[in-house]
């Protein structure tokens, strides 16, 4: 049995050697080490044509390197995470950091990434006036602010609402905590925000990206995420952000929708991703260092499932 696993080990040692013998392969498993990206837009970063760039990406999947996430009808490549081809990546990255085109491919995907949040921007500013209604639509009735309020600790703190929008919330959270924070990357959002709020001394309201929140290390003594992971390309790295800005014990409330196909949602309200598995959540909490104290799901009228789960910071 025990050379029998080692043969195994050894033709897919054999099978990963053989698929790094590339030089545009190497360049792909270093891009995707780092980015997850769609075929048009490996096309963009690496400047190929994209049946060369499929017929690569169909060899390092094929040897298990690289993993697909299918969302609706679209489809999103990143190195492989799990097993024994992810401890064999790990052990190569910093050689395939020295790939000639290496450097000015990261250049070229962080670009992809900033556009990907200037559309994002673009959008919310444009519907910032018809917001509220618009996502009152998607929840078909049901009050999720009141659902989120009673996951919030009382007078422990200041609160932040990541992803405020036109701050709905916010005098909600300021009456619980004490202070309400709202952040947001939409200018036409804050703006409105500011004007309802101008009076409010325990709001404040600050312009900046979740993944790179403008909040010092442990201000907040808890934070909601509402309804704003699913407009992120890279919600994982808003949860970690969002376990930074906690202080020990701090609260976060997460609030998004399970994973469904309904395409056209994209289209209608910016949605990057169509929703998550609870393994998702579980999984970008975890590695947050955050503990999950509860998730739980709710149908709504409108088809779909709405995810909430709370974790905490020990």
């Amino acid at each position: 049995m025990y050379s029998y696993i080692r043969m195994l080990e050894y033709m897919a040692l054999l099978r990963w050697l053989k698929a790094l013998s590339d030089d545009t392969r190497l360049r792909l498993l270093h891009l995707l080490s780092r980015y997850e990206l769609s075929v048009g837009e490996v096309v963009q970063v690496l400047g190929m044509s994209q049946p060369r760039v499929s017929r690569h990406l169909k060899i390092l999947a094929d040897a298990g390197m690289v993993q697909v996430r299918r969302d609706g009808l679209w489809a999103f490549y990143s190195a492989t995470s799990h097993g024994q081809a992810a401890e064999f990546l790990s052990c190569m990255g910093p050689w395939l950091g020295q790939v000639a085109g290496a450097t000015q491919d990261m250049d070229a995907a962080e670009a992809v990434m900033a556009a990907r949040r200037s559309e994002t921007k673009r959008f919310f500013n444009r519907v910032a006036p018809d917001w509220e209604a618009m996502r009152g639509e998607l929840l078909s009735g049901f009050d999720l602010s009141a659902a989120i309020l009673d996951l919030l600790p009382r007078n422990a703190g200041p609160s932040g609402d990541l992803g405020c929008g036109t701050g709905g919330m916010l005098p909600e959270i300021a009456s619980r905590a004490g202070t309400a924070i709202g952040v947001d990357n939409s200018q036409n959002m804050l703006d409105i925000a500011r004007a309802r709020f101008a009076a409010e001394s325990a709001i404040e309201l600050r312009m900046g990206e979740l993944e790179h929140l403008p909040l010092r290390d442990g201000e907040l003594a808890s934070a909601v995420m509402n309804l704003s992971l699913h407009h992120l390309s890279r919600p994982e790295q808003a949860v970690v952000e969002a376990a930074r800005v906690l202080a020990n014990g701090g609260v976060l409330v997460i609030a998004d929708f399970g994973r469904h196909d309904r395409e056209e949602l994209r289209q209608r309200y910016g949605d990057r991703w169509l929703g998550f598995d609870e393994d998702d959540l579980r999984a970008w909490i975890a590695q947050a260092g955050l503990h999950l104290e509860s998730l739980n799901a709710q149908r709504l009228e409108s088809g779909l499932t709405l995810l909430l789960a709370v974790a905490r910071k020990t």
